[in-house]
């Protein structure tokens, strides 16, 4: 089977990959065009943020089985296509949420204390200590918007510096929440208190635009705010307008709508604006350990059938693979007969898991009977255990999951 590298990773991707018995080819810097002349033929594809990964690319990828992100965003990716063709999405989190932790904060204290604009004008060969006095950061209230791997690495080091750190994630109890050292907040005491805001969030149409003039209008006058996750997800003409009318004190970004932004921007030329290319994870530790991971995770897949860290599938770490695998087996022998024996239209399919199987994660197992029953209804060898939930559902299907720790005895 073979693998490409369509973007700059460690050269360790490489070996891991071809250690696996799997053939390799590395072929950066390619146009859109040149990807769709040469992405069939490949099983794996490795990518970073470059690549985008369009409908139009998958569906030329004739034997594409697994796209392995080296990195946490996966918006380059169209999850869609990918799950409808029946193609494992993965992406590596972990890897680099130090390094995207550390610029944040690197990012937090530039803005509190100028630093980029007195580096500036000390260059430029003046002397201008009272125009660049800042604040201290102990005491202040950040405002955490997003607690994942990174989030909470942020919240964290933010406490360390004895700031008040106000944290909101809608898919985090408040206990776990404080047990990072951070006071549980809903939006509106975040945009009311917080002297810093800094974002930690994947980029969907729900967080696009989160902080927007409507949410800055709520803010304290002379807020700061720090992105480094995904461009889009603040409102870069509300930040705009925010600087000019002096409601917002200064900006940090990592990232942006369009990338590179135009060399004409007027948000970037802003004197209280400080920005990188997009380097939050870009360290020497963190490239190696996204590459590394990526690597293992779809040789795994390619090799053994072994999904780890998907955005678009169940994962299965291999530990549990092994406990799993015959009940996968069996659910999709089940499926498939069950779908020799139906008759008429398939409605709704219900699948009871009873006794020692309910202690295991059985989202995959219901991916497998329904790949059994859809390879009834779909001839052409299309159905994995990625598509089969998807398939069911385009077809109106209704799937329903019991369980019961108590078992039965079917003798």
């Amino acid at each position: 089977m073979k693998v490409l590298i369509s973007d700059k990773v460690d050269a360790g991707c490489v070996s891991i990959l071809q250690q696996g018995g799997l053939e390799v080819n590395v072929s950066t810097g390619l146009s859109p065009e040149q990807l769709l002349d040469n992405i069939d033929g490949y099983h794996g594809l490795i990518v970073r943020s470059a690549t985008k990964v369009t409908d139009a690319v998958i569906e030329r990828a004739g034997v594409l089985r697994a796209v392995g992100r080296a990195g946490a965003g996966v918006d380059n990716i169209d999850m869609e296509a990918a799950t409808r063709r029946g193609v494992v999405v993965m992406n590596t989190p972990g890897g680099n949420s130090v390094s995207t932790a550390e610029h944040s904060l690197a990012m937090l204290m530039a803005l509190a204390r100028n630093v980029a604009q007195a580096t500036a004008s000390v260059k430029a060969g003046k002397w201008e200590r009272s125009a660049f006095t800042g604040v201290e950061l102990a005491g202040k209230t950040i405002g955490v918007l997003g607690l994942g791997k990174v989030g909470r690495e942020v919240a964290e080091r933010a406490s360390g510096l004895h700031m008040r750190v106000l944290g909101y994630d809608p898919f985090m109890t408040d206990e776990a929440i404080q047990s990072y050292g951070t006071q549980p907040a809903d939006l509106e005491q975040i945009w009311a208190e917080g002297d810093f805001l800094t974002f930690h969030l994947p980029l969907t149409p729900q967080t696009r635009h989160y902080l927007s003039s409507d949410q800055l209008g709520k803010c304290k006058d002379g807020v700061h705010i720090i992105n480094c996750a995904r461009g889009g997800i603040v409102d870069e003409a509300a930040l705009l307008a925010g600087l000019e009318s002096g409601k917002v004190s200064g900006v940090a970004l990592d990232v942006y709508e369009d990338e590179p932004p135009a060399a004409d921007s007027k948000l970037i030329g802003h004197e209280r604006v400080i920005c990188t290319p997009h380097l939050a994870a870009s360290t020497q530790e963190a490239q190696s350990n996204v590459a590394l991971q990526v690597a293992e995770q779809v040789r795994d897949v390619l090799v053994a059938g072994v999904i780890r860290n998907a955005v678009n599938v169940p994962s299965i770490e291999p530990e549990a693979y092994d406990k799993l695998r015959p009940y996968l087996d069996l659910g999709e022998r089940m499926g498939r007969i069950q779908g020799q024996l139906a008759e008429g239209t398939v409605e709704r399919i219900t699948i009871e898991y009873r006794g020692e199987v309910t202690t295991h994660a059985t989202s995959p197992l219901t991916s497998a009977v329904l790949k059994g029953i859809m390879d009834a209804f779909v001839s052409d060898g299309s159905i994995n255990l990625v598509n089969a939930p998807v398939v069911a559902q385009e077809r109106g299907i209704r799937v329903d999951e019991l369980k019961s720790s108590d078992p039965e005895d079917y003798a």
